[in-house]
């Protein structure tokens, strides 16, 4: 009976207690089984979307950097001309050494299997592109337009012949509407940034990804597959799970009879742990965005965060939106002084200083290198925004002391405001830009308002350098010549050739306008060397007559200047020891090492140097000295003051002692009156120029002239 009774307990109550007991177990440890594989696999794919993102945005961050430096006037005067190895080597090729950025660019002629130009890790590199991408860049490149009309710019991950890279790039196209690319067809800028262990890793530790890995295998168990434009996997990517359900599950599994007894209690604990894993990450991933909206050297937001903010602004009736677009005065000479060190901390400095005058008044960003933005909103905008402009134009007056080293800024501002809905903030950065470069173009270290005017004005001065081009393409620019005359014989001993617009042309344009427009469109290269050749062909007619000619100072900055100027001289067949290039003080104080550098080859070469306007600068006597001018022109300016009074006579006495001082003849400019030439000639002026003797007249008139020496000697006596 005992058995039967056991058994009929084991059956009715042991057995479903056991079976019970059983199931509830195998219950739990499937639930704890089931929870822990599902946090792992969830974490597992919310990593695989951060790491998604994390090369999506290498990727845009690459794209942008190279939209940014393809959409450039520079950029394309280099790569559709001819190419200039140091300016592509302090553009982009110094970046490839330290890899910061980018490890290396190309310029790509998709007829050319070479790259026109490259750089690698610092040196210049111009592999057979289809050999170094495996012949798979052109599938990048057809993503971009094949027209000229449209930038834009791509970037995807390729396995190159150093190893799998991200490479982006971009169509190299103007930003101005008067610069022309040669052709239908662009050229690119591709950018290379390898995916080295290192910059992998950095990119992991950015996004919080443990053992990020990116290998050029197909994808295994523990990888997921990069796929490149083509839609074909070249790598794998894999990364450390941090299987966060393992170690609930493990803590679980050791209190087994408690978790049976506090099901409830251990459920709320793994709902706690699970939420503590997704807030982490939902932080982290709100960091990292947070992080793409700020400027890494200044803390200040960068481009993006300016337009995130721009667009978090409420917009009620009637407010005014002002934007102040600033740009650094003077920064390059910095750089170029110091270092590029140099340059950061002070960017710093300023980003401090100009952060502590906007205050909570507004939001201040900076977009890079020296440009910084001011956003204003409110009822008042335009008159904060033009304080802020003052007292920051102020705050650059004073120099900066960067540990012993003294750093010297300026600021162009331009200001621009809008009234709610009036126009988008797209135009209103632009009116903005526009200004700054009106502040810029009048003298720098200002700030200037928009207005319409300024855009007219750059329509009316576009228009006269489309003109100025076809000009200079036909070879129709006038050249006048004013006779320069011996001060003691008045015999015509010179001649200075002035540019003229054309008389045929229906505008009339004054040289000080389009030599102006020339120096800002790109366009005085073209149109110095026009003045010259001409001059130099007509003066070659004139023998025992010198041929007197004005530099700009922005040719100077040309490093082909030399050579083409002297090139020019002995097409022409004059004696180069006739032709004589005239300079005012102040393009010397521009860019002083360049000049004397380039002084000193055409001296060698038997050019004659002249100091024009000399009187209006400010330099000594030693600073000008160092040029070993052969003459100095006295400005009309003294030479109108010298029938003023007797302190004026001293003050064109002094100069005139100044320029012998430099044992250099003397010229003097705008004489317009008898009773100067005496003057002159007494305080040892050797030549004359002015209206009093010739104005400026064509060629043919200089021809008629130095052949009727009756009719001259007529003109040297009266």
């Amino acid at each position: 009976m005992r058995n039967l009774y056991g058994w009929r307990f084991a059956a009715t109550v042991a057995l479903p207690l056991l079976l019970a007991s059983l199931g509830v177990t195998w219950l739990t440890f499937d639930l704890i089984g089931r929870v822990s594989t599902g946090a792992n696999v969830a974490d597992r794919q919310r990593t695989s979307e951060i790491v998604k993102s994390a090369l999506g945005a290498a990727q845009n961050q690459l794209a942008s950097m190279v939209a940014d430096n393809s959409y450039w006037d520079d950029g394309v005067r280099q790569a559709y001309g001819p190419l200039n190895p140091d300016w592509l080597e302090e553009t982009w090729g110094a970046s490839t050494e330290s890899g910061s950025n980018y490890d290396a660019f190309f310029i790509v002629d998709r007829a050319h299997p070479t790259s026109m130009a490259g750089y690698r890790k610092g040196s210049s590199f111009n592999p057979v592109l289809t050999d170094y991408f495996h012949g798979k860049l052109d599938s990048l490149l057809d993503l971009l337009p094949t027209g000229i009309a449209t930038h834009d710019s791509k970037a995807s991950i390729f396995n190159t012949r150093e190893g799998l890279a991200i490479a982006a790039a971009a169509p190299i196209l103007p930003t101005s509407d008067d610069l022309k690319i040669p052709g239908t067809t662009p050229r690119y800028l591709v950018f290379v940034r390898f995916l080295t262990p290192e910059y992998v890793q950095s990119i992991g530790e950015q996004y919080v990804i443990d053992g990020l890995k990116v290998e050029a295998t197909a994808s295994g168990a523990d990888g997921e597959a990069v796929k490149a434009t083509t839609g074909a996997s070249i790598a794998s990517v894999s990364w450390n799970d941090r299987r966060p359900g393992d170690a609930a599950g493990s803590k679980v599994k050791r209190n087994a009879l408690l978790i049976l007894s506090f099901l409830a209690i251990v459920m709320a604990g793994i709902a706690l742990i699970c939420w503590r894993l997704i807030s982490t990450i939902s932080a982290r991933e709100d960091a990292a965005r947070r992080e793409a909206l700020r400027d890494s050297l200044t803390g200040l937001p960068n481009r993006a965060g300016l337009w995130a903010e721009i667009e978090k602004l409420p917009r009620p009736g009637g407010d005014v939106l002002a934007v102040a677009f600033a740009d650094l005065d003077g920064f390059k000479e910095v750089n170029d002084t110091y270092d590029h060190e140099t340059g950061d901390r002070l960017i710093r400095a300023v980003a401090a200083g100009l952060s502590h005058l906007v205050g909570d008044t507004g939001t201040l960003c900076r977009l890079g290198g020296d440009e910084f933005v001011i956003v204003i909103h409110g009822h008042d905008a335009q008159s904060r925004a033009c304080l802020l402009a003052k007292q920051a134009i102020e705050f650059l007056d004073q120099s900066f002391d960067l540990d012993g080293r003294m750093a010297s800024v300026g600021a162009s501002i331009g200001i621009a405001v809008a009234s709610n809905g009036e126009i988008d903030s797209n135009e209103l950065m632009r009116r903005a830009d526009v200004a700054m470069y009106q502040a810029k173009s009048t003298g720098k270290n200002r700030y200037c308002q928009y207005a319409p005017e300024i855009d007219r004005q750059r329509n009316e001065d576009s228009v006269i350098a489309d003109e100025l081009r076809q000009i200079l393409a036909a070879g129709a620019l006038d050249v006048a010549y004013q006779p320069i005359v011996d001060s003691k014989t008045r015999a015509i001993v010179a001649v200075e050739a002035l540019a003229r617009w054309p008389s045929t042309s229906s505008k009339r344009v004054s040289p000080d306008k389009f030599v102006a427009i020339a120096e800002q469109q790109g366009l005085i290269d073209a149109l110095g060397e026009a003045i010259l050749a001409k001059a130099c062909s007509d003066a070659s007619q004139w023998p025992g007559v010198r041929l007197s000619a004005n530099i700009s100072p922005v040719q100077l900055r040309n490093p082909n200047f030399v050579q083409r100027t002297l090139q020019i001289i002995a097409d022409s067949g004059i004696g180069i020891g006739r032709v004589e290039l005239e300079i005012t003080e102040g393009s010397l104080v521009t860019d002083f090492d360049a000049a004397k550098r380039m002084f000193i080859e055409l001296r060698l070469a038997g050019l004659h140097i002249a100091l024009d306007d000399f009187g209006t600068g400010f330099s000594s006597i030693g600073y000008l000295r160092q040029f070993n001018f052969d003459r100095i022109k006295i400005d009309r300016s003294l030479v109108n003051c010298l029938l003023s009074g007797s302190a004026e006579q001293h003050i064109v006495q002094g100069a005139m002692l100044m320029a012998s001082g430099l044992s250099a003849t003397v010229t003097a400019e705008g004489v317009e009156r008898e009773d100067q030439i005496d003057i002159l000639r007494m305080n040892g002026c050797d030549e004359l120029q002015g209206f009093f003797f010739f104005k400026p007249m064509p060629a043919q008139h200089i021809s008629n002239l130095l052949s009727e020496p009756a009719a001259l000697q007529a003109i040297q006596v009266a």
